[in-house]
């Protein structure tokens, strides 16, 4: 006894077949490296993601952690008689000269609106 199948096709026809099998099998092989190569890198574009958003997030991280260091709770006014004025920037230097050992030079801060000349 033979069986039939309604869409089976005659041997000729099945020639190409063979070409259909091997696409779908490197489809499959394409998806599976896809998979594998994502399961690789996605904790490395993690790592990459968290540090950037910290990177980003460092001005107001910082304020928030030193937030007791950058700030007083006083409130002044320099023109207020009970509000002592800052010290003379030569005096300053004395004071931080005299508690650093330091009797050659003190250098402030960068100065960002003057060019910085090197030579």
């Amino acid at each position: 006894m033979t069986e039939t199948f309604p869409n089976a096709r005659p041997d000729a026809a099945n020639k190409g077949s063979n070409s259909g099998t091997n696409a779908a099998a490197w489809r499959a092989f394409l998806l599976r490296l896809h998979f594998y190569v994502g399961l690789f890198a996605g904790p490395f574009i993690l790592i990459a993601a968290l540090t950037g958003t910290l990177y980003v997030a460092t001005p107001q991280l910082e304020a928030w952690i030193y937030r007791e260091a950058l700030s007083t709770g006083e409130t002044g006014d320099w023109t207020s008689p009970e509000t002592p004025k800052p010290a003379p920037l030569a005096e300053q230097i004395r004071a931080a000269r005299k508690l650093a050992g330091m009797r050659r030079s003190l250098r402030s801060g960068p100065r960002r609106h003057l060019p910085i000349r090197r030579g």
